[in-house]
């Protein structure tokens, strides 16, 4: 099978992703949430919404992933690419077990966790943002998550002003959030 290549960050995003953090947040995800909430769609939309209130509160996204503004909604690039992968449907080169973390059925649509997330591989702010994603999203249905994501402001003013299919970049993020200039100067140097 040949290896896909992911796609590079956007140019202003100040993370590196983290792929064994991020299967650790998926696997505390599939733990936490109903079975038929294990699908590619809404853990996207949990990582989304963890990825938002982390940023919102301790100025970086759990696993360093950047989103990309879809038909969809918010979608984060790289743990999608990485449940492509579990599911068999391409080689992204993350190279890790994920034989040992998931078993995926129903045509690679649901993610049934083997076992837990290794705590020690999360920190208790992430861990305390992915319990808050379960609490506040993990019952609504589709249709309303879709919903919800698409009326996010970042997502509205990427998709407005620059299109679909485009990075969601962090100086969107700060324009919506309470002291985004200092989140600016901290993570790219200002605007």
């Amino acid at each position: 099978m040949t290896t896909k290549t992911s796609f590079l960050p956007p140019p202003q995003h100040p993370f590196q992703f983290k792929p064994k953090k991020a299967l650790e947040a998926l696997l505390y995800l599939t733990n936490k949430v109903p079975s038929n909430r294990r699908s590619r769609f809404f853990l996207n939309k949990f990582f989304f919404y963890a990825d938002l209130r982390h940023l919102e509160q301790y100025s970086r996204y759990i696993a360093g992933d950047y989103y990309v503004a879809m038909p969809e909604g918010p979608v984060p690039s790289q743990t999608y690419n990485m449940l492509k992968e579990i599911a068999g449907a391409g080689d992204y080169g993350y190279h890790l077990d994920f034989g040992s973390a998931f078993s995926v059925s129903q045509k690679g649509i649901f993610y049934d966790p083997k076992r837990q997330a290794n705590l020690d591989m999360l920190s208790p702010s992430e861990v305390e943002c992915l319990d808050y994603v379960v609490d506040q999203y993990s019952e609504l249905e589709k249709a309303e998550l879709s919903s919800k994501s698409h009326e996010e402001p970042v997502y509205k003013a990427v998709v407005e002003e620059r299109g679909l299919n485009k990075a969601m970049e962090i100086p969107y993020y700060a324009r919506f959030m309470t002291g985004g200039k200092d989140l600016l100067d901290l993570l790219i140097g200002g605007e």
